[in-house]
């Protein structure tokens, strides 16, 4: 396995095109994390790795300087979808799972979701803008699981494809 050391991040295992910074602590739902930060990379042909882009560094750090709000938004926006959109598909019969829950924390607790990853893609040079957000893991939907996609704020809530 190679070793990345990312200016402004530090240092990355490269996994399969993914630079990993593994083992960040996150707490969530009144819950400690301990998950993988993945970062898109390239290669050159002779196998080095390209440096990530700055904008990337900039919204990493960012989002870590930032973290507690982060996670707040995040809880907030997870127990509102859960009690709409979940709950109107396990009515629709789409999801076999609902259980009425009131605070974020009961999500984790009732082990309905798990933090599994925070992804952080490529820069956009025309949009500007850095695709990343948080990937989970989740009993309603077990194939496609959940994720957050951050644009400064919460840019769209959905199954994990939304970050992927």
């Amino acid at each position: 396995m190679k070793k990345y050391n990312a200016e402004g991040i530090g240092e990355l295992e490269i996994e399969d095109g993914l630079a990993v910074k593994k083992d960040v602590i996150i707490n969530m739902f009144n819950q400690q994390w301990k998950i993988d930060v993945q970062f898109d990379i390239d290669e050159t042909d002779d196998g080095e790795i390209m440096p990530i882009e700055q904008p990337v560094i900039e919204v990493y750090n960012d989002f870590f300087q930032h973290i507690n709000d982060r996670i707040k938004e995040a809880e907030e926006a997870i127990l509102k979808y859960y009690n709409s959109v979940v709950k109107e598909r396990c009515e629709d019969g789409y999801y076999d799972q609902y259980i009425e829950i009131t605070k974020p924390e009961e999500l984790a607790e009732r082990k309905q979701i798990a933090l599994q990853s925070v992804v952080f893609g490529f820069y956009n040079k025309w949009k500007k803008t850095v695709r990343y957000g948080l990937v989970f893991d989740c009993e309603w939907n077990i194939d496609d699981g959940l994720g957050i996609r951050y644009d400064g704020t919460i840019a769209e809530i959905g199954t994990s494809d939304v970050v992927l």
